[in-house]
Parts: structure tokens; sequence; C-alpha cells
């Protein structure tokens, strides 16, 4: 009788088989021959997300607007690709009086967003003559203040730092040849070339409001039709910084100044007007009344002539905005017409100079003025009057305080100021009824160029009293 033995695989045979498979001879086998390989390059797999790569905003060139793109910088702003792996490239050029948009690819819709964030915003809150106190929330009002009024006062603000925060980015869209900026239809109609390149020409209004002087980038996002994704926002550097306005420098200036207060503007071809933001101390504020933040409005406008030394004008400008109002500050103005602000550390930006006088080759400057005895009217005579006399001497690059006095009625009587057409004195003075008149004065002296006041620091109607 025959029995079948199963064949095993020389692999699995101590599995299947149980024992150790038979050595066989060794046979010899050829070398292998060499083959030819053919490489087949397969398309790389496409993206299933969209994406926006950035370059810079353009202002080093000037293009003209009439639909060809070969004057643009073979680098686009912003690069944006479809999950299909179609490109749009879009060039934004930002100039000192206008803008300009380009665009190559799907360009029947498109909608650019540009915003300028600042460095902070003034929390919610109010403030009085002992300090600031900010809310997070409604449940925070005052505890003796009715719940209605703050809960108002609460939203109403809220409502106002979103309208701020909302002029700090600007929405442009194109649909076909119509154009909105921020929902809003203007008459501007692009240029196309025959490629379906194209072109647009806009105002520096199109700039959101900005915290940055000179500007030095702008936050950008781009879609390309209404089924494309929203792409987060690209900080996108100027090729180089850009200054607006008459003076950028006086801009510039007033813009970097430390304090506790957002500073921001319109890019404008015209005189700029810097808006200032921030809690504004009201005496007796002790529940909230004013909205938060106050926006005050400082304009670098007009300046004024207080004295010429050789080829240069000393001049008087709006410099600073403090809890009450604007203040004014000093500048040489060079034959060019540039302006060359003078620092603000030592004399701080205050009110207007009642007379100026030249000593050599710098400029004296008299000040004279009324004020209340304490900024908020706080105190039994908060609201009464006293008047402050001061010197300041501007040099080359400094201001210097060289003399300064006060008069304190203490009556409520007015303060009489007075000077001299040559500059030799400088005079407050007030009566104290019975007890005969008060003054202080300030005299030159030519000789040493140099200030004296005839008082101490403080004149009222007690000093000298028997």
């Amino acid at each position: 009788m025959m029995i079948a033995r199963a064949r095993c695989s020389p692999l699995l045979v101590l599995l299947a088989c149980g024992g150790v498979p038979e050595a066989r001879p060794a046979t010899t086998q050829p070398p292998p021959q060499p083959t030819t390989a053919t490489v087949i390059e397969l398309p790389a797999p496409k993206s299933n997300r969209a994406s926006l790569q950035a370059g810079e905003v353009i202002t080093k060139a000037s293009p003209s607007v009439d639909g060809r793109l070969s004057d643009w910088p073979t680098t686009p702003t912003l690069t944006f690709s479809s999950p299909q792996g179609e490109t749009t490239d879009v060039w934004l050029a930002v100039e000192a009086r206008r803008v300009v948009l380009a665009a190559r690819g799907s360009t029947e819709r498109l909608a650019l967003l540009v915003e300028s964030h600042p460095p902070w915003f003034p929390p919610i809150g109010f403030a009085n003559q002992f300090g600031e106190e900010t809310l997070a929330s409604a449940d925070e009002c005052p505890i003796n203040e009715p719940d209605e009024a703050c809960v108002l006062w609460f939203n109403q603000s809220v409502a106002r730092h979103d309208e701020l925060r909302r002029g700090f980015s600007r929405k442009l869209q194109l649909e076909h040849n119509a154009l909105t900026i921020d929902d809003e239809a203007v008459a501007i109609r692009p240029l196309r070339g025959d490629n379906g390149d194209l072109e647009v020409e806009l105002p520096l209004a199109v700039l959101p409001m900005t915290a940055d002087a000179p500007l030095r980038s702008l936050r950008l996002s781009l879609r390309v039709d209404e089924d494309s994704p929203a792409q987060h926002a690209l900080r996108v550097p100027l090729e180089e910084p850009l200054g607006f306005g008459p003076h950028p420098e006086w801009l510039t200036a007033v813009l970097n100044e430390a304090g506790p207060q957002l500073r921001f503007y319109q890019p404008s071809t015209s005189a700029v007007t810097v808006k200032v933001a921030f809690n504004q101390r009201v005496g007796y504020q002790y529940t909230p009344a004013e909205l938060s933040p106050f926006v005050g409005e400082l304009k670098l406008g007009p300046t004024r002539k207080l004295a010429t030394v050789g080829a240069k004008e000393l001049v008087e400008l709006p410099r600073s905005y403090d809890n009450f109002g604007p203040t004014l500050g000093f500048a040489w103005r060079m034959p060019s017409g540039e302006l060359d602000l003078l620092p603000i550390d030592e004399v701080a930006p205050g009110p207007a100079v009642n007379a100026a006088f030249v000593r050599g080759s710098a400029v004296d400057l008299f000040f004279a003025y009324e004020e209340t005895q304490n900024p908020f009217g706080a105190g039994l005579c908060g609201v009464c009057p006293m008047a402050i006399v001061g010197v300041v001497r501007a040099e080359a690059d400094s201001l210097h305080p060289l003399a300064r006095t006060a008069v304190v009625p203490q009556t409520g009587e007015r303060v009489r100021l007075r000077t001299d057409p040559n500059g030799r004195f400088l005079e407050a003075s007030f009566d104290c009824f019975e007890k005969g008149q008060r003054a202080v004065r300030i005299d030159y002296n030519p000789s040493t160029r140099s200030y004296v006041s005839s008082t101490g620091e403080v004149t009222t109607c007690e000093t000298h009293d028997p």
C-alpha cells in the first residue's frame, strides 16, 4: 500500500511537516543580467486645503494703472493657492498719496482684508481726581450705582470699543467690475488687461486707522471666490517705512510719545488729525458717567512762528494731548521746510507762549497764564484762579526751564499779567483787598543772560502779613 506524503515548503517544513528539510546539492546560478529601469514621474498630489503666502507691500515702485502688470515687481504681495491647485497673485502698492491694487489669476471675485492692529486698547473704566477704576463686566459696577444706569453705561462703552476696533480694518470686495469698501459701493472701476489682469487705483482712505508712524506693516487676508475658505490675516511688511502728511516727522514724534493713551490716525495727504483714546479723569466722578474711552483730537495743522535765528524759524505747534486737551510744543523749521521737533523731557508741552525774545543763538520764551488751583476743581477753592509765570530757553536741540513762579490769590480775584516789549521782566499781580497788592516778578540780567525772581516760588495773600 502506498501512502501519499504531503509536499512541504522549505519555509514551513518545521511547522507543517515536523521535520528538517532534506539537503539538496547546490546549483550554480548565472549572474543576474542588468536591466534598464524606466522612471515615471507622477504628479504631486494636490492639497485639499487653500493656502496664503505673503511677500511685501510695494513702496519703492510707482506703477501706472493701465491693466498691464509689466511694471510691477516679480514677487507678488500675496499668493492664494486654491485646493484645486489654481493660484491668484495680488500686488498691493502703498504710496504717500494713493494705493494701487493689481491681481492676476482668478480676479472676478476678490475680497481683500487690510488691517492694522494697535498695540493695545484702553480698558473700559472711569477715572476721577484720585485715579482710574476699570471694569471687566457690568457686574463690577459700583455698589451705590443704580443697576440700570451702570449697565447702560457699560454696554454703550462696549459699543464704543467695538466701533474703534472696526476703524483698524478695511474690507475691499470686487465683484466683476463693482467695487465696495466696507460693504459700501464706490464709483471706482478697475482696469482689466486682455488676459484678465486687473489694476485699480484707490485713495489713501482705503487704508485703515493705524497707530504706527511711520507705517511699517499691514495685516492682509485674501479670498478669491465665495466658496474659498477664509485665510488668517498675515503680517506683511512694507518694502520701506512710509510717512504721511506734510510733516511725517511731526506725526512720528506725536505718535511715539510715551503715555497711557492710544494714539492713532487715518493716513492722509493733507494735515493729519491724531486721535487720542483714554479714560479721562473727571473731578468727583465716583460712578461712571463719561463713556469709555474718551476720544480727543490733535490736529497737526498750521504752526505759529515765534522767532527767527539765522536761516531757521522757531515755531509753536500742537505736540501732545493731556487729560484736558491739546498742548503745545516747539520745533525749528529748516529752510527746506522740514521740522526739527525739540524734545519734551525737560519742558512738557503746555499752553501758548506769550512772548519770545532772541538771545544770541537761543530764544527765550515767556509764559504767563491762569489756571484753577486744582485741575479737577477739587477742594475748598479748587476752582479759584491762580497764575503761573515762567521762562524757557529754546536752543538748537533742547529746551531748558530758566525761571518759574506762581501767585495764588485764594480770594477768587483775577490776576494781572504783563511784560515789556524788550523782555526785561515778566510780572503777575493781584489785590488782597485791605492787605494791598501782591505780585511776583521775573527780571532778566543781560550781563549773565539769566533770570532772577523777586519772590519765592509761590505768593499768596498770607505772604508778608504783619
